[in-house]
């Protein structure tokens, strides 16, 4: 049912770590923002100011926000060690086979759209524009997010949240098209570079 997964075109920082085992050894390739990575250059070739952003030069004041879909949750998954790239495919095969389970939605339904705002609290998921709020994802729970494309070649964002001691929960989302995924990834990296260029300025 799933097709060969695409390239990503944009190169953001890589993750260290995912979720496994999977029966699934297909070629994976992805773009990942790791809560440990926040050094490395932003590339914005695809102009995040065009998102609907609100950018200020308080880090309490910065926010971004996108229209995504969001596809569902799969919960109590366990945190294993391992090579990166091995640890992606694991990450989005999991993802696949959840899907196939019907856990997690292949396509998205209208009434999935949803309002993603990003500060420095964390990711807010909203419906109704921002009226219904129905996830909150504070950012030190955040250990990693992931955009990859599916067999259908849309952009998926997978957010990788700690719930515990070597347990964790995954919120996927589809965008409606690839710049809106890559823009939040590099939001985030913005978020976590005005944080610890604010903590070294305390120092």
């Amino acid at each position: 049912m799933f097709g060969k997964r695409t390239r990503s075109k944009s190169n953001l920082n890589a993750s260290q770590e995912s979720l496994g085992p999977s029966n699934s050894s297909g070629d994976s390739h992805s773009t990942a923002v790791n809560v440990g990575d926040h050094n490395d250059q932003i590339d914005n070739s695809l102009g995040i100011d065009n998102i609907n952003l609100k950018f200020n030069s308080s880090l309490h004041t910065r926010q971004f926000e996108f229209s995504a879909y969001y596809l569902g949750t799969v919960s109590k998954l366990m945190m294993v060690a391992g090579n990166r790239k091995s640890l992606e495919t694991q990450f989005i095969s999991k993802i696949e086979e959840e899907q196939l389970d019907g856990k997690i939605k292949l396509k998205p339904l209208p009434i999935d759209e949803v309002l993603i705002k990003l500060d420095h609290h964390g990711f807010q998921i909203s419906r109704n524009n921002g009226d219904d709020v129905v996830l909150r994802v504070p950012l030190h729970t955040l250990a990693k997010l992931v955009m990859y494309y599916d067999g259908f070649n849309k952009s998926n964002l997978a957010m990788k949240v700690i719930v515990g001691k070597d347990m964790f929960s995954c919120h996927v989302f589809q965008c409606p098209h690839e710049q809106v995924a890559v823009s939040i990834c590099e939001a985030l990296q913005v978020i976590f570079k005005a944080i610890m260029a604010e903590s070294y300025a305390t120092i």
